[in-house]
């Protein structure tokens, strides 16, 4: 009955066991992955919901705060930035949130750089700054703005669009 020192134990691999641990070890993590990114995405839309109700009653404070935590669920949303800091821009009071608009307004332009509304919109704010490096940058923006609608208007000119065509096309 008693096992003896020089008595040999005999390992047996109990293969269903094993293949059910491997089969749970690959399953379980991608069962979680997936309940994850689910769960992301329906934080997100409700944010996106918040927003647009926000908007709707004209709460912009409201809208800002529920569009920001939708850009920390989706930082790569461009619309979604553009209208919290139009939102934002409407809203600023004082220097602190001022810059923040800046700073909202460049994120926005490194990633589209022909947002001509944000362009203008910043250059207007820096404008109003006493900082010789934010003058330098308006002026920057004025300029970019400027060679962009040359550029546009020579296009139409080449294309034989004359105000008179632009004009009867636009009624029509």
């Amino acid at each position: 009955g008693r096992v003896q020192p020089t008595d040999q134990i005999v390992w047996r691999i109990n293969y269903r066991v094993l293949i059910g641990i491997l089969v749970a070890a690959v399953v379980v993590p991608l069962l979680f992955a997936a309940v994850h990114k689910y769960q992301m995405q329906r934080m997100a839309a409700i944010f996106l919901q918040r927003a647009e109700k926000s908007e709707a009653e004209g709460d912009l404070k409201g809208a800002v705060q529920s569009i920001g935590r939708y850009l920390q669920f989706r930082p790569g949303d461009l619309e979604a930035g553009i209208r919290m800091a139009l939102h934002l821009h409407a809203i600023a009071e004082g220097p602190r949130q001022m810059r923040r608009v800046y700073y909202l307004f460049g994120r926005i332009l490194r990633q589209d750089p022909m947002q001509h509304e944000i362009r203008l919109k910043r250059a207007k704010l820096l404008l109003h700054q006493e900082n010789e490096f934010y003058l330098r940058e308006a002026v920057a923006d004025l300029d970019f703005l400027k060679a962009q609608l040359t550029e546009e208007l020579a296009g139409l000119v080449r294309d034989g669009m004359t105000g008179s065509k632009m004009a009867r096309e636009n009624r029509n």
